[in-house]
């Protein structure tokens, strides 16, 4: 039995090493094979947004560089990661969703007026070579902000001002304020990055945290006022990191054109997300008198097609402002206005989530391989009894080829 346990042990050495080097290119493309692994298109990071996402970015820019001109992918390398990285897309449907009637309506007259007068107003933004795609960026005007907008700038955005990558050619971003409680120091230090950057609007209305509904309604209204012919609007956190191109590519398969008006992000876990009365997320009854939201998406980012954008401009005027920003945009005005909310497993995840994922999946596919390879060769050797090392060797090859 000896030399059965020897040659079981050889073959699996040699199983291991063939499935290492199957996974693992060492020719400089393995990170490009990282990047495409991790189909997550949004991170979210710490405060220090650069320190905490430099690595990402320069895995990510590396990864773009080399797809662009050259890699030594094989077919099934390259068909396996397609499979990865192919949407599946999934419409929010509600269970035993209780809110209905009247509330969910529209009002036949204006309960508000939305701040129309921007001090920068950015209107030459989607001139000339219109953008199809635009991220929106809520931002705040102090030092922490205006580092985090040149980290954004220098990181994840970089391609999106430097023109030189063709999947970004018709791709903005803006940051967006109020003005509001802003010092004139302040205002004056915007218009000069906006001169700078050609990346700043400023509406008029008071910027605090309980009024980012109004900021994200304000931005509507701007978008479809001087962009009204933009296709895609991204919303994006300060402290979210976006992989741009596996993003635009989600984007892309987008079924806009059976579903125009859509929301698309990260569902919520919650299947009946509470609408709370007390602490920093408390909704007023006044405002909200259920006890439940629709079924929202997370706000750290979201899509919303052009057409739902606009919608909701036109629309916002006549319903209530519900404080809690992403189920407001994403949960309630799409249940008022029937917009379809579409969700997808690799929209988002945590950073730190993203790369155990990453990790695990890997780990269980070459467990699985491995299993599969010690099972094979030690039914052959046993039941045949005698094999030569070289046709054990190929069935090994086959077996890694076929999984």
């Amino acid at each position: 039995m000896a030399k059965y346990y020897t040659k079981v042990t050889f073959v699996v050495i040699i199983g291991l090493t063939l499935i290492a080097l199957s996974f693992f290119n060492f020719s400089g493309v393995n990170q490009q094979r990282v990047e495409r692994w991790n189909s997550y298109t949004t991170f979210m990071e710490s405060d220090n947004l650069y320190e905490s996402t430099v690595a990402v970015t320069t895995l990510t820019t590396q990864a773009i560089r080399v797809e662009e001109t050259s890699t030594t992918e094989s077919p099934l390398q390259r068909k396996l990661l397609e499979n990865l990285t192919t949407p599946l897309y999934n419409v929010v449907k509600e269970k035993g969703f209780g809110p209905c009637g009247e509330y969910f309506k529209l009002r036949t007259s204006k309960i508000h007026d939305i701040p129309r007068n921007f001090p920068i107003s950015g209107k030459s933004f989607c001139s000339g070579d219109y953008p199809k795609v635009l991220f929106v960026v809520p931002s705040v005007a102090n030092a922490k902000g205006f580092k985090n907008r040149l980290d954004i700038r220098k990181t994840w955005a970089s391609a999106l001002y430097k023109k030189d990558w063709k999947q970004t050619s018709r791709t903005r971003l803006a940051f967006f304020f109020g003005s509001s409680g802003l010092k004139a120091k302040e205002l004056e230090g915007l218009k000069n990055e906006s001169a700078k950057y050609e990346d700043i609007v400023v509406g008029e209305f008071n910027d605090t945290y309980h009024n980012l509904s109004l900021k994200m309604a304000v931005t509507f209204t701007w978008v479809a006022r001087f962009c009204a012919k933009v296709e895609t609007v991204i919303k994006v956190d300060m402290d979210t990191f976006v992989n741009v191109d596996l993003m635009l590519r989600l984007v892309k398969k987008l079924p806009i054109s059976t579903h125009p008006k859509l929301v698309f992000g990260k569902l919520h876990v919650s299947e009946h997300p509470p609408a709370l009365r007390k602490g920093a997320w408390a909704v007023p009854e006044s405002v909200y008198p259920y006890d439940e939201f629709p079924r929202y998406l997370y706000g750290h980012s979201y899509v919303v097609s052009g057409a739902a954008v606009r919608l909701m401009a036109e629309s916002f005027p006549f319903f209530p402002i519900v404080p809690n920003e992403d189920a407001f945009v994403t949960g309630v005005m799409p249940a008022v206005l029937n917009i379809t909310r579409f969700y997808h497993m690799s929209f988002a995840t945590p950073g730190a989530v993203a790369v155990v994922v990453v990790v695990v999946v890997v780990v269980v596919v070459v467990v699985v391989v491995v299993v599969v390879v010690v099972v094979v060769v030690v039914v052959v050797v046993v039941v045949v009894n005698v094999v030569p090392v070289v046709v054990v060797i190929v069935v090994v090859v086959i077996v890694v080829v076929v999984v």
